[in-house]
């Protein structure tokens, strides 16, 4: 009897305790994402700055570096102080968990790859890394980057429902992405470019590809599909969900031709040369940009609407049927 009292007491003193304990406030994605916005362009303009973005840069690309500043009177050059964050949002809990989560299409070298070992590498992976440190450094924590491998086709959508909590993946601004997803400044200039195959007809240029005796490969939602689609109706295109399908179709001979951002056809021109791939023309100056999701929700204190009684509440009301039991154990 002993011990059956003992433990009801434990069991009771347990419900107390519960009943008196804060319910957690739960993270919310939906909110938060215009100080992780901030935040990022913070990070993006010390790195150019202080020399890191030349050094990523030189690591990756040949030549000069050239970089458009496209930011405005808008764009935050600092971070955040700690004690304005939202509690519960994006940037909070970035800063809570100690990692920053890149969706990424890990099929674009030389901005992301996986290597032997199955860790994602590249210009963009790099960027990554710079980011975490001056979040680190500018928050006094341990962040850590992680780059989320994703395919390209739903990669907005899945950033859009939490997924991660950034989109750093070679993605052009386009004023069709703007509607949906706000970017940071931009933190890499670009071009489109042609690629061609030892049995490519010869071109001088973009426009000569606009012919019904031209196929064209180009990967599924880039900007080269839209410029294709609106600018080159009279060739064929064939769509891949990956660049790297794409670049095997050219290499099989089903493609003339195919399009993609410059950097990635010089990269694949240097690793397939021995089958006579080459850079034939380029086009269409860009911006590739950070996709951060918009704020589609606001912080409250108020509980959401639910059903069931909260635990604190039920703890209670147990606690209240277990007096009984107590009382008679006494007797």
């Amino acid at each position: 009897m002993k011990q059956l009292k003992i433990g009801v007491s434990i069991f009771l003193s347990i419900l107390l305790i519960t009943s008196l304990s804060p319910v957690a406030v739960s993270a919310d994605y939906t909110y938060g994402n215009d100080e992780f916005l901030d935040a990022l362009n913070a990070a993006l303009h010390q790195i150019v700055e202080d020399g890191s973005y030349d050094t990523i840069y030189s690591k990756w690309f040949s030549g000069s570096v050239v970089l458009t500043d496209d930011s405005t009177t808008n764009t935050s050059t600092t971070f955040p102080a700690r004690a304005d964050i939202t509690e519960g949002g994006t940037l909070d809990t970035i800063l809570s968990n100690g990692t920053i989560y890149f969706g990424s299409d890990t099929t674009y070298p030389p901005f992301e790859s996986l290597d032997d070992n199955g860790n994602v590498v590249g210009f963009d992976a790099d960027i990554a890394a710079a980011i975490a440190t001056k979040f680190s450094a500018a928050y006094d924590l341990t962040i850590t980057a992680v780059m989320q491998t994703n395919d390209w086709d739903p990669i907005i959508p899945d950033l859009q429902s939490g997924k991660f909590d950034a989109i750093l993946s070679a993605m052009t601004k386009t004023a069709e992405r703007d509607q949906v997803i706000d970017f940071t400044r931009a933190y890499y200039t670009s071009s489109q470019g042609i690629l061609a195959n030892a049995d490519s007809p010869s071109v001088t240029g973009i426009a000569d590809l606009n012919s019904s005796d031209i196929t064209i490969a180009v990967q599924s939602g880039t900007t080269s599909q839209l410029y294709a689609v609106d600018n080159l109706q009279a060739a064929t295109l064939n769509v891949f969900d990956s660049f790297d399908l794409a670049v095997a179709d050219l290499k099989a001979g089903d493609a003339d031709f195919l399009l993609g951002d410059l950097a990635v056809l010089d990269f694949y021109a240097v690793e397939n040369a021995a089958d006579g791939f080459s850079v034939v023309g380029n086009f269409e100056e860009e911006n590739f940009g950070i996709g951060v999701r918009e704020n589609t929700g606001e912080p409250t204190s108020e509980p959401e609407s639910n059903s069931m009684l909260p635990i604190p509440t039920l703890a209670v009301f147990f606690a209240m049927l277990a007096l009984p039991i107590m009382r008679k154990l006494r007797q």
